[in-house]
């Protein structure tokens, strides 16, 4: 089942978009079913934040599961003693952004988690004598912006101007607040277990009793029911729809990929892929075996959604699950091997597509001894200017139904880690341009001259082989960079050495540790430099290298990707041209030279 827990909004920052919620304060929260009252809890340890590690978990507004709901992602989450803690990232949306001006006003306060329960233990409470049900496996799916919280009794907080908000004393609430608060949670309750919400809220403010919601609910779900709809959600249990979605998830994955399944994976790891949907469609939508077709092209396209059968009510979340394995591998294979040079560039967040100027100020004013009059002399500082874009790149690749019928896992490893492999190559691409450009003197700079040149000081005289002699000239040319104002000295100190694949191993002897016997046999370079070598550059000079610095003062080049959109992002719907799943792979980037001072090209010989 799908549970959700009431917390409270603490911080804002208006400036990123961002602002830090306790997802969960570690109390236990009432809540009523057929056998009566109980308490719910969490258990933080055994909770799985993947999805926010991975970039995929979705800030909703009121649980409601749809792209136009989404209005931000969930940046991190993390736990602090019996708390857990998440930091919230808005989108640029028109919704997004006045969902935003509303947390940010103080007006929407509230957030709620939806969580995907695997295990749950039962306890009595000897204090209150409730069952305590604690849940002690589960998934964080998504982060919802609330009007009403489930815990009518939260702690409610405020916001001040650029601070953090503080908590207010609450006066013990009257019997009506109480009856009303209590009224509104049950609707809101009821509302999310049936994705009715936009009903529960209409009906909060309408003053709608209970009773009369539920049988408002009843009418509309059977006028749904043969339309499409969100997945159903189950009880408590062995047999609930969602562990078995997050088992078969982790199933595919594990066969995918060869790796080891989990324990709410191990069950369905043996099955074929029309096991899995057949299994999918008796557990997760009760279907009797002989309502399941035994043709292998209906079975797969009644598990995709595409084929609709007798007492199928609901859609098939079975294309969300394909699409959950696909963005994880494609996640797991870009971060494994990402461009080389992107270990000499500065990273960035871009807002949007417009073009992002880096105004780079010089170094401060010489300080002057201060007459005996006490008169301070005005400073004045330099400033350099630069400018790139971030753009769109993506491709649409797709997942027939032949591909479930004939088993073919292979197809969940291979296109996303070809379109990771892409991803990561289209970023290699664009950086090596960079140096790549007018003939390997770069791009032109603000100043009107190109990156690598004589005036700039990061251009070799002529064209020399590596050696301990071009080594220490280029590092010297280093040392004695220029600030923004052409007079401070900077000691740029050069972190790496970038060379093509044909000068390796050339490279390897000058940088490798030795035991000298004399000073005349020491290595000087050895330990100094890390080795990049982009096979890409043999194209462009089979004999030019580069010493760059470290990123984080000097970075010649930087790189950007879309805030909330960092390396490639997939998205899946079943397809129209493609009789099967359509995954879109998209990547926002963009790359530029900011800083002659922290890089040097020697063209070789």
């Amino acid at each position: 089942m799908t549970e959700t827990v009431a917390a409270q909004l603490t911080t804002v920052d208006r400036a990123t978009r961002r602002c830090t919620v306790r997802a969960y304060s570690g109390a236990a929260v009432q809540r009523r079913d057929a056998s009566g009252q109980y308490e719910l809890s969490i258990a933080p340890e055994g909770m799985n934040t993947t999805r926010a590690a991975i970039g995929t978990m979705p800030v909703l507004l009121d649980h409601k599961e749809d792209s136009a709901s989404q209005v931000g992602r969930v940046v991190r989450v993390w736990r602090q003693g019996p708390e857990i803690l998440a930091e919230l990232e808005f989108g640029t949306s028109p919704l997004a952004l006045q969902i935003f001006e509303d947390v940010a006003a103080g007006i929407r306060r509230a957030v709620s988690i939806g969580l995907a329960i695997i295990t749950v233990a039962e306890q009595p409470n000897e204090t209150t004598g409730l069952r305590r049900l604690t849940v002690t496996q589960s998934e964080l799916i998504e982060i919802s912006i609330v009007p009403i919280p489930a815990d009518g009794a939260a702690v409610v907080l405020a916001f001040s101007t650029g601070d953090p908000m503080t908590s207010l004393s609450l006066n013990q609430p009257s019997t009506e607040t109480t009856a009303e608060r209590t009224r509104a949670a049950e609707i809101m309750q009821l509302g999310n277990r049936t994705n009715t919400q936009h009903l529960a809220s209409n009906a909060v403010q309408s003053g709608m009793s209970l009773d009369a919601f539920r049988a408002k609910v009843i009418d509309h779900l059977a006028d749904e029911g043969d339309k499409t709809a969100t997945c159903i959600h189950w009880g408590f249990g062995e047999d609930s729809t969602d562990k078995l979605r997050l088992g078969l998830e982790d199933a595919i994955y594990s066969r995918a990929t060869g790796k080891t399944p989990s324990d709410a994976g191990r069950p369905y790891v043996s099955m074929s892929m029309l096991d899995m949907s057949r299994s999918y469609l008796r557990n997760g939508f009760g279907l009797r075996d002989s309502d399941i077709p035994s043709d292998p092209l209906r079975l797969s396209g009644a598990a995709l959604g595409l084929v609709k059968l007798s007492g199928l009510h609901g859609t098939s979340d079975f294309p969300n699950i394909l699409g959950n394995v696909a963005a994880r591998v494609l996640q797991e294979r870009y971060l494994a091997a990402p461009a080389a040079l992107k270990q000499i560039c500065r990273k960035r967040q871009a807002q949007d597509f417009r073009t992002l100027s880096l105004v780079r100020l010089g170094e401060h004013p010489q300080l002057e001894q201060v007459s005996q009059s006490g008169e301070f002399k005005y400073g004045t500082m330099a400033e350099g200017k630069e400018a790139y874009a971030v753009k769109t790149y993506g491709k649409i690749i797709g997942l027939t139904r032949q591909a479930i019928i004939n088993d073919d896992l292979g197809a969940f490893d291979a296109l996303p880690s070809g379109a990771a492999q892409a991803a990561v190559d289209l970023e290699a691409r664009t950086l090596v341009a960079l140096l790549a450009a007018n003939s390997g003197a770069g791009p032109a700079m603000s100043d009107g001259v190109n990156l690598f040149h004589a005036s700039h000081g990061n251009l070799a005289a002529s064209g020399a082989v590596i050696s301990d002699t071009t080594l220490a000239a280029a590092k010297l040319s280093m040392r004695s960079q220029k600030g923004v104002d052409g007079v401070t000295s900077i000691d740029v100190s050069p972190a790496f050495l970038i060379v093509p694949a044909s000068l390796e191993n050339t490279a390897m002897k000058y940088l490798a540790t030795i035991t000298p016997n004399s000073a005349a046999t020491v290595n000087a370079f050895a330990g100094l430099l890390t080795l990049i070598v982009e096979p890409r550059l043999d194209a462009v000079s089979a004999t030019r290298w580069y010493l760059a610095s470290a990123p984080d003062l000097n970075g010649a080049l930087e790189y950007a990707y879309l805030s909330g959109a960092e390396g490639p992002q997939i998205e899946t719907r079943l397809g129209f041209e493609v009789d099967g799943l359509e995954m879109k792979v998209r990547l926002d980037f963009g790359a530029g030279a900011i800083n002659h001072r922290g890089i040097y090209a020697n063209p070789g010989a």
